[in-house]
C-alpha cells in the first residue's frame, strides 16, 4: 500500500508518500480502503518529531479518514466489507480543479465566483459590494467584499458580469 511517510522530524517537505509494508489487521480493528484524510495538530507535532504516534496505533499521520471498510477483524461487529466510513457532506467536497497549494503544500484560499451584487447605501456615499465564495478548506465560504477591492485583485471573476446601475 502507499502511505504518508514522515521521513524526518522537520517541516512540510519531510512529508513523502511511499510504498509501505500492507498493515496487519487485529482483531478489533477494520481496514479502510482510503479516499480522504487530514492531518491534525497532533499530526502537525508528529512530524515534527514533538508527539509521537498514540501506542498501538499507525505511525502513519493522517488517522482521521474517510473510505470504504475493505477488511474486518474477527471481533468487529459494528461495520462490514463496503460500508463507508466518516464520509461527509457532499456540499463541503472541494473540487480538485479548485483545490490551490502553494509549494509548500499550503492550501491557497481563492475566491471562486461572485454570487450576487448588492449597493450598501450610507449617508452620504454608496458602496458596490459583492457575495464571494472562496475555496476554503473548511468548505464551501461566503463573504460579503467591497466590489472595487475584489474586482482589482480578481477581475477574471467579473468578465460574464454585466454591471449593475442603481
Amino acid at each position: 500500500m502507499k502511505a504518508i511517510v514522515i521521513t524526518t522530524p522537520g517541516g512540510p517537505e519531510v512529508l513523502k508518500l511511499q510504498q509501505v509494508e500492507d498493515p496487519v489487521l487485529k482483531d478489533d480493528q477494520v481496514l479502510i480502503k482510503v479516499e480522504a484524510t487530514a492531518l491534525n495538530r497532533a499530526d502537525t507535532l508528529q512530524r515534527q518529531g514533538k508527539y509521537p504516534p498514540p501506542k498501538g496505533e499507525s505511525e502513519f499521520p493522517g488517522l482521521e479518514c474517510s473510505g470504504v471498510v475493505e477488511k474486518v477483524g474477527n471481533n468487529v461487529s459494528r461495520w462490514k466489507v463496503g460500508d463507508q466510513k466518516c464520509l461527509s457532506d457532499e456540499s463541503l467536497v472541494i473540487p480538485m480543479k479548485e483545490l490551490r497549494l502553494d509549494d509548500k503544500l499550503n492550501f491557497v484560499e481563492e475566491p471562486v465566483e461572485i454570487m450576487d451584487r448588492e449597493v450598501k447605501q450610507l449617508r452620504q456615499s454608496r458602496i458596490p459590494i459583492v457575495k464571494v465564495r472562496w475555496n476554503s478548506k473548511r468548505g464551501p465560504e461566503f463573504t460579503w467584499e467591497r466590489e472595487d477591492e475584489i474586482r482589482a485583485k480578481y477581475p477574471h471573476l467579473f468578465s460574464n458580469i454585466t454591471s449593475k446601475s442603481n
